[in-house]
Formats: structure tokens, sequence, C-alpha cells
């Protein structure tokens, strides 16, 4: 893994969409396309946590840097909100142990990962 600056960003983006958009810009950091939720709030609802609706016919494509675009399934309705977040598992999967190979891209994905849980 190459060494990314992370900034302080809030790792959530939101759009209101245009008729039959399918797709949506990530900005934000995020190492692997599971770590992306999608939200969508029809046009004309008030946007709370009863009336979002977590999607799943999407798809997340990386593009080189460590962010990238979401495409839906089925196209958005004028004036839908679509609220992209990133949501890492909250667990570390590298165990050091004395003998084996320890690599500086193994030492910074551990410290990138832990703040990017982190915001």
């Amino acid at each position: 893994m190459a060494s990314i600056k992370i900034t302080d960003v809030t790792p959530r983006e939101q759009y209101s969409a245009t008729s039959n958009q399918t797709v949506f810009n990530i900005p934000f950091v995020f190492f692997a396309t599971t770590d992306i939720v999608v939200y969508l709030t029809p046009v004309g609802t008030l946007a709370n946590d009863v009336s979002n609706i977590l999607i799943s016919g999407y798809t997340v494509a990386t593009n080189g840097s460590y962010t990238g675009t979401v495409t839906l399934s089925t196209p958005a309705t004028a004036g839908d909100i679509i609220t992209i977040v990133r949501n890492m598992p909250d667990q570390r999967l590298n165990l050091y142990m004395p003998g084996n190979a320890l690599s500086s891209d193994m030492l910074n994905n551990d410290a990138e990962s832990l703040v990017l849980m982190t915001q």
C-alpha cells in the first residue's frame, strides 16, 4: 500500500440527484469497496433516520487514489437525496509476531486505518 495523506474530513457526502442520475463521486478516502454504504431519501421526504433508506443496488469503483464513485443500479429521481458514508469495520486485522516480516506498508496501513475508523 502506498502512503497516503489522511485529511481531517467527515467521511460522508450528500447529493441532490438529477433526473436519472446514477453516478456519484466519493471524495473521501476509503480502502475497500465494502467500506462504503449508500442511503437514499426520496424526493419530498424530510431527511431523518426513519426516512433514509439503506440501499443495496449499487456498485463502488475505486480510482487508484483511495477515492472513487458509486453507481446506482436504479437511477435516482430528480431531488432524491443520496448520502454516501464510509462505514469501516472497527477491527484490527494485523497481528505482529516475533520473527515475522514487518514492513513499513503494514505499519502505515494500520495507522491509516485507525485514523479512518475514528473519523
